[in-house]
């Protein structure tokens, strides 16, 4: 009786020890200002809570406590902070921490006591961060309205008074957490800590947000990134650039090889014909000596030597028509030019005629001075062999013309006396790879003898053909071309022979019906051969 039945909080055990004296004994904290918040939601609902934050100056001060009990307070209050001196925390915001003690650990547990501290905030942001860290801004702000602002500098922390203080040019540069929930999820096994009771936000809750200032600014931005940023750039230009040139130089060299390839396989083929020069190539991959078509037929330096080995490549063509033709008088004309001269005469006129054999569907041998050896019915049978090389032999003696008419001016009047004395024999022939250090394409056999005869007892400016020729010029329908000549030749080997010449004037192109009639002749001819 007489007693008051007010909750009543004696400090039952403390660390640091309190001394032992009445007025520390009886202390009632209910009666703390800045603790009567958390503690009352100890009492009321059990649960943990923050208390508002108080300054250290404001809570000491005497509001008509007894002396004895004023003391009492201010040590207590001295306990969060016993390693420091009040005075250092005289200004500085404080958060009283008051946590429930239960009975028992069952579903009907009471109240029976209260763990209390106090929380001083610059303790708190202190020894978070090392050295290296420096400028951040830190404003604690609660729901009862209360803010404070904190500089942190490494690991010292110094309040710099209530009300948030941040710069206004870093409004949407900052982090913010919530303490309780922050408190709540560090309770786990990673963090080797415990909770069996969570702080309760419902009394009050705090939020914590970190700024930037111009000293970490100063610190952490720099020009570096823009550096970096401008080497990056460069480097990659410089890279860009060195990849352009590099593929025009990749370029430029494939496009190098390339025409190399195929001015050496255009060079080949006038070397070769087709069917043999397939038979060379096929011959010499198979057995592994040749890279390419380019290599095995070098036009500088097509080596037979690396081909010998294998068969002889070799064919018997039954139906052709050979043609020789010579410059006649360029063994005097030459004697009295220059070199240069000589091959601009010579190279003019084999290009020309090479020109029309492409056109007539000839093929050229060689040349052995000014001597032009060409022949049609290979390497396909040709029908009109004998009308190809005909039509070729008159467009030869065309091109002489013309040629020989435009070098007069520079090579001297008598070089328009010069004219081809042209020869033609049809048969059959042997023709094949002659291989050795400089192979090429030849024809042997009685064909190639013959035709060589028709030109050599020929007559300059005409086109001197054997009988096998003209009578396949004849079933062509092409018997008004042709003259007899009135004497006979006389050739080794084969006596006197009857001999035509062509006449270039009275040519003319050959119907289908006489193509047809020929063609029938030719295949007829064959298969007596």
């Amino acid at each position: 009786d007489g007693f008051s039945v007010e909750p009543y909080l004696p400090i039952w055990q403390s660390t640091p020890l309190l001394p032992r004296e009445a007025h520390f004994i009886n202390l009632d904290l209910t009666m703390a200002a800045y603790a009567m918040g958390s503690l009352d939601a100890v009492l009321q609902h059990g649960t943990a809570s923050l208390d508002v934050m108080s300054r250290l100056d404001d809570t000491t001060k005497n509001d008509n406590r007894a002396d004895e009990e004023q003391s009492a307070y201010n040590l207590l209050i001295q306990f969060g902070q016993y390693r420091h001196s009040l005075e250092s925390y005289a200004k500085d915001p404080i958060t009283s921490l008051s946590v429930p003690v239960f009975d028992t650990f069952g579903d009907d547990k009471s109240v029976v006591g209260a763990i209390f501290t106090t929380m001083y905030w610059r303790l708190f942001f202190a020894g978070v961060f090392s050295d290296s860290v420096r400028g951040l801004l830190c404003v604690l702000e609660n729901t009862q309205g209360q803010q404070a602002t904190y500089v942190i500098n490494g690991p010292n922390a110094t309040f710099v008074a209530e009300g948030d203080h941040h710069s206004s040019q870093y409004d949407n540069m900052f982090k913010e957490i919530d303490l309780v929930d922050f408190f709540k999820g560090s309770s786990s096994p990673e963090t080797r800590t415990f909770s069996a009771i969570d702080l309760d936000a419902r009394f009050i809750d705090y939020k914590l947000r970190v700024y930037p200032t111009d000293e970490f600014k100063e610190l952490y931005v720099t020009g570096e990134a823009k550096e970096d940023a401008i080497a990056i750039g460069s480097t990659f230009i410089i890279a860009f650039l060195v990849f352009i040139v590099y593929d025009c130089c990749v370029e430029r060299r494939q496009r190098i090889v390339l025409d190399r390839a195929v001015k050496s396989t255009a060079l080949v083929s006038t070397l070769f014909p087709e069917n043999v020069r397939e038979r060379v190539i096929n011959d010499d991959e198979a057995r592994g000596k040749g890279k390419s078509r380019q290599i095995a037929f070098r036009a500088t330096n097509i080596s037979g030597n690396q081909m010998i080995g294998g068969p002889p490549i070799a064919e018997k063509f039954a139906a052709t028509t050979v043609f020789f033709a010579d410059l006649a008088g360029f063994t005097k004309w030459s004697s009295t030019r220059e070199p240069e001269q000589v091959f601009q005469l010579l190279e003019g006129m084999f290009k020309a005629f090479d020109a029309a054999a492409l056109r007539r569907g000839v093929f050229k041998v060689e040349t052995i001075g000014d001597c032009y050896m060409a022949v049609t019915g290979l390497p396909h049978p040709q029908a009109d062999h004998a009308v190809r090389m005909a039509k070729f032999a008159s467009d030869c003696l065309d091109k002489i013309a013309q040629i020989v008419g435009d070098l007069t001016e520079n090579l001297g009047d008598d070089t328009s006396k010069l004219t081809l004395r042209i020869g033609m024999h049809s048969g059959g022939v042997t023709g094949g790879v002659l291989r050795g250090d400089k192979s090429r394409f030849q024809l042997f056999g009685d064909t190639v003898n013959t035709a060589s005869r028709m030109e050599s007892t020929g007559t300059p400016g005409r086109i001197q053909v054997s009988q096998a020729t003209a009578d396949y010029l004849i079933l062509a329908g092409g018997g008004k071309w042709l003259t007899p000549r009135e004497d006979k030749v006389f050739a080794k080997g084969k006596g006197e022979m009857q001999t035509y010449w062509i006449n270039t004037d009275t040519r003319s192109t050959t119907s289908d019906q006489s193509r047809s009639s020929y063609a029938q002749a030719d295949a007829d001819a064959k298969s007596s051969t």
